[in-house]
């Protein structure tokens, strides 16, 4: 299992050293002014410090187009007062297991400051050297890391490796001087079997010198990259800078409003670069802001929707409001009634689970209210009047979950209606009669 884990991770950091051609770790110039350094690989962890050209940063990790770095100057961590016992020189300790320590910024408050870069155990010293609420800040400790994205970096050719370089370059050509004179001082002294003994060996050295050296400057002129062309150099450069472009177009498309954000430009400009043959480390950028841009038109949709539901919800109580109103308009009032209607049984409010309730029918025996008594004596008197156009005494309101009215009745009162037809005929006649 331990064989495993270790091949695993010896496939990861081989995997990191091919996609970035550099060991980690390893120095790198800044190629921009004000570069934010963030919390975490990515434009969503929030800002912690800047930096700008000509500065030196040391490159630990790299991961989607971000640099992992060691903690700057400017940086700092926060720590809970509550665990950490302060001494007078300026320092602390922790009193407690397992305590966080978060990646401070200067462009939010300690609440909003939610990366964890490691935890500190019981008996762990730490640099206080300032305060905010309640936390430390404090000199971030070893482990602790930031990120920076790639595209703002260069390789920087550390002192140290161009001194070693030269002072390998005057130590070879000094050898193969002495090599040269002492094959001059060889074949004019010695004639004899001794003397050409020795000449024998001093060219089998300086064979052996000029192979090493041959071996060297093989090595020396290998380089970490393919070698490529000034056309190919120049095409790479352009390439970055127009990665630099849309880098710079999209944080000011995101701080737009949602509704009038438009990545469509921006995102044609990365495919461009992207299918670019000769793009070189900008199609990897580009590729890691078009995955950053498409979360963006996400959260565009999203709102988007959200509003178009709104809409629609306002829409919908402006149509129930004016229906609402209609029916309102169309109350009958007669003879200082508040509703008039043919009372009927409703056979959903018979008060066994429902408040009891009248059905109020229109002519045509369309339910077009309901009526509720104030008391037993109005309900009964208003049962013996059924199937009889009548008239109501009260309160209306509307009903949202019938999409009716109701009317809340203390007074019900038959409503006489003349006939017509032959039923008058026959009234007549009954009245003759008697």
């Amino acid at each position: 299992m331990r064989q495993l884990s270790f091949l695993a991770a010896l496939i990861f950091v081989s995997a990191a050293v091919m996609a970035t051609g550099h060991d980690f770790p390893y120095k790198a110039k800044v190629a921009g002014e004000n570069v934010f350094v963030r919390s975490g690989a990515g434009m969503n962890y929030y800002r912690c410090a800047r930096v700008s050209s000509p500065e030196e940063v040391t490159v630990t990790a790299e991961r989607f187009g971000w640099s992992r770095i060691q903690p700057l100057d400017t940086c700092y961590s926060l720590i809970a007062k509550q665990y950490v016992k302060k001494s007078d020189s300026g320092s602390g300790v922790v009193e407690a297991s397992n305590v966080n320590v978060w990646a401070g910024s200067p462009y939010a408050s300690p609440v909003h400051s939610t990366t964890r870069q490691l935890k500190l155990s019981s008996g762990a010293e730490v640099q206080i050297i300032g305060i905010d609420g309640d936390y430390y800040k404090i000199r971030p400790p070893r482990g602790a890391s930031y990120w920076i994205n790639s595209a703002y970096l260069e390789p920087a050719e550390s002192a140290e490796k161009q001194e070693s370089s030269e002072e390998k370059s005057e130590e070879q050509s000094r050898q193969a001087d002495e090599s040269s004179e002492n094959q001059q001082r060889s074949s004019a002294e010695y004639d004899s079997e001794q003397g050409a003994s020795e000449v024998k060996e001093d060219e089998a050295q300086a064979g052996s010198k000029e192979n090493s050296e041959a071996q060297q400057a093989k090595t020396d002129s290998e380089p970490d990259k393919p070698e490529i062309t000034p056309e190919q150099a120049e095409k790479r450069k352009q390439a970055y800078q127009n990665y630099l472009r849309c880098a710079e177009l999209v944080s000011k498309e995101k701080d737009k409003p949602l509704e009038v954000q438009d990545y469509k430009p921006i995102k044609k400009k990365l495919a461009e670069i992207i299918e670019a043959p000769e793009a070189g480390r900008a199609a990897v950028y580009a590729e890691a802001l078009l995955s950053e841009v498409n979360r963006y038109e996400a959260a565009k949709l999203a709102d988007e929707l959200l509003r178009d539901q709104d809409s629609e919800l306002a829409r919908r109580r402006s149509e129930i409001r004016k229906k609402y109103s209609r029916k309102e308009n169309q109350i009958t009032r007669e003879e200082g009634y508040a509703y008039t209607g043919v009372l009927a049984e409703s056979y959903v409010y018979t008060g066994e689970e429902r408040d009891f309730r009248f059905a109020v029918k229109d002519r045509s025996g369309s339910i077009k209210a309901y009526a509720e008594p104030a008391n037993s004596t109005v309900k009964a008197r208003a049962m013996d009047m059924l199937g009889e156009m009548v008239g109501f005494k009260g309160e209306i309101i509307a009903d949202p979950a019938t999409s009716k009215v109701v009317v809340h009745f203390s007074q019900v009162f038959e409503i006489w209606e003349p006939k017509t037809g032959s039923d008058s005929e026959q009234g007549s006649s009954d009245r003759e009669k008697d």
